[in-house]
């Protein structure tokens, strides 16, 4: 577990050297095959915390989304037009490379959608399926969590444990 932190710059030392471990391993060149190391961009704090830290150890791809979902309607009752959540502008101010995907790619087709639903009943991943089209090597890939992981008390009916131990939580309810 993190140690306690008297300060915020305790906090963002202690993200940005563990990331620094994270890279080192990912890029060892003792590996097989290195792995590349992408990220998410949205208009949202989390991502924009997470490329803030990791934009200066290199990330070689950032996908942004430019149409958030709409709230309260399923995939198939939604259309393409909802919020604007296009990270365009973050990137370039961050100075990462940026490549804006379609959410609604799986409408199209979905020929891997077994995959996506096998580990996990209310799958989101199906909004980033776009992005295999932009990977050709096993890679890592950052990206927030809508403001959970930032959270400094998750213990207030979220669905972690705050303990080093493993266990069988995730987001798919189980």
């Amino acid at each position: 577990m993190p140690p306690k932190f008297a300060n915020f710059k305790d906090y963002r030392d202690y993200l940005r050297d563990t990331y620094a471990l994270i890279v080192a391993n990912a890029r060892d060149p003792a590996r097989t095959k290195p792995l590349e190391i992408l990220s998410t961009q949205s208009t949202g704090y989390d991502t924009t915390a997470v490329n803030a830290l990791a934009g200066p150890y290199g990330i070689a791809k950032v996908f942004t989304i430019t149409t958030a979902k709409t709230s309260g309607h399923l995939a198939h009752q939604e259309s393409d037009e909802g919020p604007d959540d296009d990270g365009s502008a973050i990137c370039k101010s961050l100075g990462l490379p940026c490549i804006p995907i379609n959410r609604r790619a799986f409408a199209g087709e979905f020929k891997d959608e077994h995959w996506f639903y096998c580990a996990l009943f209310h799958n989101q991943d199906a909004n980033l399926l776009e992005i295999g089209k932009h990977i050709s090597q096993v890679s890592v890939l950052l990206t927030g969590q809508g403001g959970l992981i930032w959270s400094s008390d998750v213990s207030k009916g979220q669905p972690l444990d705050q303990n080093s131990e493993l266990s069988r939580k995730d987001s798919g309810g189980g």
